[in-house]
């Protein structure tokens, strides 16, 4: 079975002006993403306040699920 890993984190995020919000933005929009769970095999986990990471069966949502994440955190950058 194939998966696809999603690893990302927060672009210099020790330098955000309100980083609490920022974090709580990215945790709502992961849980929000987490209740759909086609193709999801491990849910989005916040692993070290500001990196996050899934696994997913296929890569059918995760450019989707990418954007939403960007858009929740504008103009956050991550990488």
């Amino acid at each position: 079975m194939n998966r696809l890993i999603v690893i990302a984190d927060i672009v210099a995020s020790r330098e955000i002006a309100d980083r609490t919000a920022v974090q709580r933005d990215l945790k709502m929009e992961l849980d929000r993403l987490n209740r759909q769970t086609d193709d999801l095999l491990s849910p989005y986990t916040i692993t070290l306040g500001d990196e996050f990471q899934a696994v997913l069966g296929t890569a059918g949502r995760v450019f989707t699920d990418m954007l939403a994440i960007r858009a929740a955190v504008y103009p956050v950058r991550l990488r």
